[in-house]
C-alpha cells in the first residue's frame, strides 16, 4: 500500500478583483487565509481553519470569498 503526505505550505491561490485567498496546508490541517487589497497592497483579514474537512472544502471556501459569497468582519 503507498502512503501519500502533503506538503506543508501554500498549495492555491484564488483572486478576484480586490480579494484572494490563499489555501494551506499546516500540521494541523487545512486553513485558508483572506485577503483584501486596499489601495495598492493586500491585507490578511481573516484565517479560516478547514482542519477537520478536506483540501477540496478549503478550496471551496477560498473561492467563494473572492466570489463575494460571503464577507468577513
Amino acid at each position: 500500500m503507498t502512503t501519500y503526505k502533503t506538503a506543508l505550505g501554500e498549495h492555491h491561490t484564488y483572486q478576484r478583483d480586490d480579494r484572494q485567498a490563499k489555501v494551506n496546508y499546516t500540521q494541523k490541517g487545512w486553513s485558508v487565509d483572506l485577503y483584501e487589497r486596499n489601495n495598492e497592497s493586500w491585507s490578511k483579514v481573516e484565517t479560516r481553519d478547514c482542519f477537520e474537512h478536506s483540501e477540496t472544502w478549503a478550496e471551496d471556501v477560498a473561492e467563494n470569498f473572492v466570489d463575494r459569497m460571503y464577507d468577513v468582519r
